[in-house]
Formats: structure tokens, sequence, C-alpha cells
């Protein structure tokens, strides 16, 4: 794996000085049972009262101190043999469940001396703990003196070892086309080679057989990886063919399909591009993974187009804790204690230069931006700046007054606001009358869509397929459009673990994170920041639940994300095009399914369903501007929406 900086260490030291070091065996990698031992050799004497404690790396197996016989079973020794008391790591009633505290009660242990830590302790019988299924370079090992049980000193960052956990061995190579362009354009299939969990694995070597390269000129039939390749080929076509095109990726782990591949004879108005606006590194210090490896997973990786990392509340200055200006500890249960915002004001810098670092017009797009939390106002919301160099933002008081996040910016001349999981309830319930996220409380011109889709569930309507861990009825993207927003739809992942646009399809290590990620489909002119950021506020954009199809849409010729009125009756054209099979696509007009291809839902040849898709709405409504958006289900189990078309009644 090659080396990636680290721009963000050392926030919190202990000026103690003790020294902490970690084995595994075996060696960690992805998915693989370990178990690994934490020795952490004092500096001075840690006395009777107080205590150590540590912390699991992220994503493995969390800590349990009940059953020696079940996975994540953790312990504790001295090298003086004194007796320790280990407890769960709990700060005020918060429980921060990756870590433990081993207590003194009596005896202290002198400097020089040692204790010990096994996160998946075997010796009676059990697992181990299994690795983050994420391959990552530095998972920290977070260690602390606790001087009492409400008030922990600050973490030994500074001496706290990072744990590498490689890749799988490679399950298959994935193949990524550029998805449209015209007849006698360059195109690129990058060919990537994955372990079982999205992982790219540098040291693959073989050879692979691309079926159907014959269609789209330049691509061989045979592609042979070196390990100097670490990986990952780029290749390059220029099709003469008109049509739509699926080049096969035939690898020692399997079949997969890469594409579709759209070649029209002129060349096309708007590009598609696919990204992942909304995922997390260890700068939000309850997620894993470096800025650096997640701008390179996603664009070496999941080979995305745009990228923007949204780690928690770094444009907000002024603030303590996560979500809370009070509490000095953070509340999130996978986070770890005692950080504070406050401390970090350098990593609101390493989010900027990152974004610049990366960014590389026509190749690769990022954009500046973070996750606040409620800012006065219920649910969550991310934000993002179109130009690099954003000030960190001022609060002038708190909470904000309803209207004030529509002031940050202007919308298309600088600031964009996106909500994600609307209804969404952190509990394990089904249903809550709590309040979720309402719409009105930014304004329209700098809220152009929301996130229907993420690796939390589906955020279309109550009792979705692949629903939220719990819901809260009435703030569902149907019910925002119901209520008259004009907001169109992208997908994302929400992802912890520096890995945006993942195939990863196991769940995050957060109960609520269940599903494979989403993405964001966004049909803009050209790969920069100015015209995804144009395509942004048109609203030609559209989610999906991964699969990189091809979808449009127009009602009464009026595109998709577009305002306009027509009469009746309204013919709707859609097109949609996907690497497996359509099983069948809805159109909805004002939250009710209309009309179904195939009609009744029955799916014919596969073929029946692909590319141009014609209904016919020749029933009136009441009202006076009617919402119409696509549902597309592929292979019966992968969703695509379409963001929606607002048309006027015309009398």
């Amino acid at each position: 794996m090659p080396e990636i900086p680290n721009n963000y260490a050392d926030y919190d030291v202990d000026t103690c000085g003790d020294r902490i070091r970690v084995a595994s065996d075996p060696e960690c990698e992805a998915g693989r049972y370990v178990s690994l031992t934490v020795t952490v050799t004092l500096a001075e004497k840690l006395d009777g009262g107080q205590g150590l404690a540590a912390c699991a790396p992220f994503g493995f197996t969390l800590p349990q101190l009940t059953m020696p016989g079940a996975p994540g079973y953790a312990t504790a020794s001295s090298s003086t043999g004194a007796a320790l008391r280990l407890t769960p790591y709990e700060i005020d009633g918060v429980l921060f469940e990756r870590g433990v505290i081993a207590w003194l009660d009596e005896d202290g242990i002198p400097a020089g001396e040692s204790m010990e830590f096994v996160f998946g302790d075997r010796s009676s019988g059990g697992p181990g703990a299994r690795a983050s299924l994420q391959a990552l370079q530095g998972l920290l090992v977070a260690c602390y003196r606790v001087r009492q049980p409400e008030n922990p000193h600050p973490p030994i960052q500074k001496e706290s070892p990072r744990v590498a956990v490689r890749p799988a061995g490679c399950a298959i190579v994935r193949g990524f086309a550029t998805p449209v362009l015209g007849a006698g354009e360059e195109g690129t299939l990058t060919l990537v080679a994955e372990d079982r969990y999205g992982n790219r694995n540098e040291g693959f070597a073989g050879e692979v057989e691309i079926r159907g390269a014959d269609v789209l000129d330049g691509l061989p039939a045979t592609v042979t990886f070196s390990e100097a390749d670490r990986g990952r080929k780029e290749l390059f076509f220029r099709p003469g063919k008109v049509g739509l095109f699926r080049p096969i990726v035939s690898s020692p782990g399997g079949d997969q399909v890469a594409g579709p591949v759209e070649v029209t004879a002129a060349a096309p108005e708007y590009r598609l591009f696919f990204g992942e606006l909304h995922a997390h590194t260890e700068l939000s210090y309850d997620a894993a993974g470096s800025i650096d490896e997640y701008y390179t997973f996603a664009r070496d990786t999941a080979c995305l187009d745009f990228a923007a990392a949204t780690d928690h509340m770094l444009g907000m200055t002024g603030r303590t804790g996560y979500g809370n200006t009070t509490t000095p500890f953070a509340c999130h249960p996978g986070g770890l204690p005692g950080i504070r915002f406050d401390r970090f004001e350098g990593r609101w810098q390493a989010t900027g230069d990152a974004a610049k670092r990366y960014h590389d017009p026509g190749r690769f797009v990022t954009f500046l931006g973070f996750e606040f939390d409620t800012s006065g106002h219920i649910g969550h919301r991310n934000l993002y700046y179109r130009d690099d160099d954003a000030p960190p933002i001022e609060v002038p008081e708190w909470p904000l007054p309803k209207g004030y996040l529509g002031e940050w910016g202007g919308g298309r001349d600088g600031i964009m606001i996106v909500p994600h999981h609307p209804p969404i309830w952190w509990n394990a319930g089904v249903f809550t009358d709590m309040k979720g996220l309402e719409i009105d409380t930014v304004p329209e011109g700098v809220e152009p869509f929301v996130e229907i889709y993420s690796k939390h569930g589906t955020s279309e309507y109550l009792h979705n397929p692949r629903p939220l861990r719990g819901q809260i009825p009435g703030h569902f993207a149907q019910d925002m459009l119901e209520a008259g927003a004009h907001i169109g739809f992208v997908g994302g992942s929400d992802s912890h673990q520096a890995n945006p646009g993942s195939s990863l399809e196991d769940p995050g290590p957060y109960r609520t994170l269940q599903y494979r990620s989403g993405l964001a489909a966004v049909w803009a002119r050209e790969l920069t920041r100015e015209a995804l950021w144009e395509a942004f506020f048109a609203r030609r954009v559209y989610a999906t639940s991964y699969t990189r199809t091809i979808l449009r849409l127009s009602v009464a010729g009026i595109s998709m994300g577009q305002i306009g009125s027509a009469g009746y009756p309204r013919e709707i054209r859609a097109f949609a095009a996907a690497p497996d099979f359509v099983s069948h696509a809805e159109l909805i007009r004002n939250g009710e399914v209309i009309a179904t291809e195939p009609a009744g839902g029955h799916r014919k040849m596969p073929s029946d369903v692909e590319g141009k898709i014609v209904f016919t709405d020749d029933r009136p409504s009441e009202r006076s501007e009617d919402c119409y958006y696509l549902r597309v289900t592929i292979h019966g189990t992968e969703r695509v929406w379409s963001s929606p078309v607002w048309v006027t009644n015309k009398p």
C-alpha cells in the first residue's frame, strides 16, 4: 500500500510520554479475525484509584467483557501482577463503545512497568476480534490515562500507535466505463482488482478477459495485470458504432458488466458523471481513515468523477462537542472520549488543503464541505462551497434563527446545502412521533436536492424497501414534495470509513449503516466544478443505490429537475439502461404510482424495459402543479430515482 500523508495527527498530546505498542496475531487483513495486544509502558507511576484506557481500532469488533467464547472479548493485565478492574469506557453517563478502562483500585504501578490490553482474547476459546472490512493504513489505537471516572486525561495520540489493515485477496476485477459519449470520441475503461470488501488489491497479478471489446474500438480482448499495476489499469477506446453496449470483464473471481455505455451519433450536450457528496474521514473523530485515503479511494478504487469529504462541524467556530455547546466530551458512542472540536482548528485547513490537492478538472473534481448537526433546526444537513479557501463560519448566535442558513452564501454564487436521511430516528424502534427534518427551514434557492438513499437506508416514503432503522412518519422525501418543495434527489453513503463509492455490501461499523453505498448521478456539460455546480442547481441529478445506471426523464418536453407548464394529455419520455436488466419502471405523480412499465409490473424480456420508455398521462389532477418522478428497479433489488419534473396545469 502506498504511503499516504497524515495531515491531522497529534492534536491532543499527553506529555507523560507513555510508550504504546500494538501487536496483531495474525496480521491484520480486512475481515480476518485477529487478537490485538496493546502494551503500554508507563513513563510515570499510575496511582491507585486511577486507570488506563484503550480503544479498539475503528471498524474492529467492539470489545465486550462478559463472554470469553464470543468475538471481541477484551482482557487486561499488568506486568507487576497488580489487580485490575476492567470496565467499559463510560464518562458522565456516556458509553464509548470502542473503549475499556483498566482501574487500579489499590496498589499503584511504578514507572517502567507495563499494562497490557488484549482485544479479541482467544485464550478461553473465543475467535478473536474481526478486523475492519475497510483496508486503511492508520487506524488509531487511542490510549488514555484516566484520573477520575468523569475526567479523563486527553488521549496519548503522539504515542498511540496506528494499525494498518491490508486488503484481502483479490475476489473480482470491476470495470468502470465512460457511460455516455459520441461516436468517434475517446472513452475510458478502468479496471480495478477488488477484494470481497471493495478494497483495491494492489498486489493482484493475472489475466483478465474483456468480452464484447470488439464493439468499443481500441479495447483488447485480454489484459494482463502485474504487481506494478497496483491493481488498476486504465484503457482507452473510441467507438465507431451507435448503440448501447456492455463489455463484460471476466476475471478469476467472476464476471462484471462494465457499463452500460451509450454511444450517440453526435456528441452529447450533457455528459454523465457519478460521485459521492457525503462521507467521512478520521477528521470527524467518529470515523476512520485519512482524508488522503478518502480521495485516493474515490478517484482510484471507486473510479468516481467527483467527491467531497464532509466531516462533522469543521466549518463551525465557537463550538465544543458534537451537537452540544456545553459538554466537553464527544457524545457519539462510536467517537473517541475527551475529543473537543475547539482543539481542532487545523482540521478545517486540512480539509481545504486536501480538496485543492486532489482537484483535477476533467479527471476528478472535489468540493469543500462539511456536515453540521441541527444548527438550531431539526435534522442533518451538509454544506458545500463552490470555491476554495472558504473561511470557517462564525456563528453569531445559537440556535441560528430561521432562514439564517440561506444567508451564508447565495446558492448559485457560492454555497449549497443538502439534507440527508430526513426521517431517521436513531433508536432501535421502527416508528416515533418525534420530529424529523423540515424542508422550509432553508431557502429553496440554496437547497437544490435531498439525499434520498444512503447506507442508512431509503428516505423516499414510509415502508420503503431497505428502510431506515428508525423512521419518523411525515418527514420523507415524498412528504417534502407534497408540501410543495422543489427539490431533486441524489444518493450517497454517509460512510465513516474513508471509502466513498465503495462496492462493499456489508453493513458499516454503526448499527444504522445497513446497506451498500448510494451514488449521486449528474448530467453536466463537462467535468469541472463550475459545470457540476450549474447542474446541481438545475437539478439535473438523480440517485442510485450504487448501480451506474443511465437515466433520463421528461414530461411534456420539460426535462428532469425543471419546472414548466403543459396541458393534457402529457407524454412522459424516459430512458433507462442499467448494468443488469431493469425489472420495472414506475412513474410517480403527486406521490402515487400512475403507470408501470411493463404494465402491471410483470417483467417481460429485459429488452422490453431497457432504453426508451413512453407513458401518457391523460387524467387531469385537481392541483395547480403536478410533481412527477421515475423510480426504476434493477434486478429486483437495486433502485434508481430521477429528480422530479414539476408541471403547472394549463387551463
